[in-house]
């Protein structure tokens, strides 16, 4: 990867413009930017997205997604927090969510927060996943600010 300064919030309206999806909201700083490599950062948004989507998908209209983008410590570090109000899981998935090949859906290969949790280790970062049942679950990533001291 080659970790360059991004522009986090503009990047993730892009990605959402790719989704269509009314659901989603986008609050946080706007002049947030990340040490990363642009092209994994698409990528790990859109996992999450998709994921996210397919969570809320059996609430309907009331299936909601957040991301809040919040810089830590004067811009030193970055928090990307994504949260959905759909089906959640229980202490067992969260517990296996990461593994290679696990997926609780039909249509999921189960590589989708494996490959999100590389990339962003790979970046210097850290992902956190917390989640209940019929609660929603909240997936926080933390990245290396480029404004940061």
């Amino acid at each position: 990867l080659e970790l360059h300064p991004v522009e986090l919030i503009p990047l993730i309206q892009q990605q959402l413009q790719l989704t269509g999806d009314d659901r989603i909201a986008l609050k946080g700083a706007a002049d947030a930017r990340v040490l990363a490599d642009a092209d994994a950062l698409k990528q790990i948004v859109l996992n999450l997205l998709t994921n996210a989507r397919k969570a809320i998908d059996s609430r309907g209209e009331t299936g909601k997604i957040e991301i809040e983008v919040t810089p830590e410590n004067s811009g030193k570090y970055v928090w990307m927090i994504i949260r959905d109000n759909g089906i959640g899981m229980d202490a067992e998935t969260l517990k296996k969510a990461f593994q290679p090949f696990f997926s609780n859906t039909a249509t999921g290969s189960g590589l989708g927060l494996t490959i999100t949790r590389q990339l962003v280790e790979r970046m210097g970062g850290r992902i956190e996943l917390e989640s209940e049942p019929n609660a929603g679950t909240t997936v926080r990533i933390r990245l290396r600010g480029a404004d940061g001291r």
